[in-house]
């Protein structure tokens, strides 16, 4: 695909799951996952299927992985527990998530405190600042 995007990075690759998630890998080995604001709660099976989008895009390795969300998205608690299992972070080495909004990081904080990641996952205010946090775990 390699288009280029705001911050001279191309995209490599796209996969979408419409009204659900669209998942981008960009030149800079990150994968950008963003999800629709059609989607109103977030369920165990689109985890799942992130997974396995990874899992295409990475090519079975562990990849950087940033989160856009949107304002007022739920999630199920089935879900919340399988994103804290190792199946379901098995392609991800960390997890930066975009948390630039009130209601953002009450969802944040409440994830991190009840169903803790098992890999590196941390909340930032900005795209830029979470990228750069992201690049900084590249070898």
């Amino acid at each position: 695909m390699n288009i280029l995007t705001k911050n001279s990075t191309a995209v490599i690759s796209r996969k979408e799951i419409p009204n659900v998630i669209t998942v981008i890998l960009s030149s800079d080995h990150i994968i950008e996952v963003k999800w629709s604001e059609a989607l109103t709660e977030i369920e165990k099976e689109h985890l799942i299927n992130l997974t396995t989008i990874i899992k295409e895009l990475g090519h079975g390795k562990k990849m950087l992985v940033y989160i856009d969300t949107y304002n007022f998205m739920a999630i199920t608690s089935e879900a919340r527990e399988y994103a804290a299992t190792k199946e379901a972070s098995q392609y991800t080495l960390a997890n930066a998530v975009l948390v630039d909004s009130l209601p953002k990081k009450i969802l944040f904080n409440f994830y991190m405190k009840i169903n803790k990641p098992v890999v590196q996952t941390k909340g930032f205010s900005s795209k830029e600042s979470a990228i750069n946090w992201l690049k900084e775990w590249q070898f």
